[in-house]
């Protein structure tokens, strides 16, 4: 089984949760839901990996959802990788508008993550971006999860944050070498 964590804030739609969370009722997890705190992701992310008692941590964003059998190809996976990723779809209301390796499903196991909650926890924009550096997580061949964009994100956002993310890891190196 596997602890998820689905993150809140206050922009966080009641009908995109409820879907996300519908999502995965018959998925072999445990669902967490945290409240974060606004402008520290990295703090709500690193509560929510603390929660459970599962041997495999992962996590959900409040506006996306997983897609039937993705947990479970995420356990089979994890017999042999310390942490996983499944390939994801970002949609525009009903519009598939690209497949990206932004999000996606992360699944790691529990001790693997836990040393790095305090990194996680200092990073207010993309704290997954320590999970991907350290644990390189292994490709799930199989879509597994759905990134909702609301309208109002465009391919210049998911530019802006690609580069963001490029920047955490560049800070992440740069401090490991110090």
């Amino acid at each position: 089984m596997i602890d998820i964590h689905v993150l809140t804030h206050s922009g966080t739609r009641d009908d995109w949760l409820e879907q996300c969370l519908s999502s995965m009722r018959d998925q072999p997890c445990t669902v967490h839901v945290v409240s974060g705190e606004e402008g520290h992701i990295g703090q709500g992310r690193a509560a929510g990996f603390s929660l459970g008692e599962h041997p495999y941590v992962g996590y959900v964003d409040s506006d996306d959802y997983v897609l039937p059998g993705a947990m479970a190809a995420c356990l089979s996976a994890l017999i042999h990788h310390a942490a996983v990723c499944t390939d994801e779809i970002a949609t525009v209301g009903d519009v598939e508008v690209a497949q990206h390796s932004l999000h996606h499903l992360y699944v790691a196991r529990r001790e693997a993550v836990l040393p790095l909650l305090p990194s996680i926890a200092r990073l207010n924009h993309h704290p997954e971006a320590v999970l991907r550096y350290h644990l390189r997580p292994a490709r799930v061949k199989m879509l597994g999860y759905v990134w909702r964009l609301d309208g109002t994100q465009s391919r210049l956002k998911i530019r802006k944050d690609l580069t963001t993310e490029a920047r955490v890891l560049r800070e992440l190196r740069r401090a490991e070498m110090q």
